[in-house]
């Protein structure tokens, strides 16, 4: 009696050969192609997010007024960082 296991092969305790199982996948003999199209996008993406980080660093250093509703329906401002002072 077989079992059917939804792990890549070789990883996390189940059989096979990872070889074997990228001939199935038309990557037969093509391991490095292979490797590179998973891991090529992966770090293109990872570079597009540091970029828009170091792009949004300004963005980031501004203090805002953020509105805090009060209960009478009037609104206060406070800084982002520091804790409402009651209504202006």
């Amino acid at each position: 009696m077989g079992h059917d296991v939804n792990c890549a092969p070789g990883q996390f305790g189940a059989g096979g050969n990872a070889n074997n199982s990228l001939a199935a996948l038309n990557f037969s003999h093509q391991r490095l192609q292979y490797e590179l199209s998973q891991i090529v996008p992966l770090a293109v993406i990872v570079v597009i997010g540091i970029v828009f980080y170091f792009l949004g660093g300004k963005a980031r250093e501004e203090e805002v007024a953020v509105p805090i509703a009060v209960a009478d329906g009037q609104a206060s401002h406070a800084a982002a960082d520091g804790p409402a002072s009651g209504a202006d």
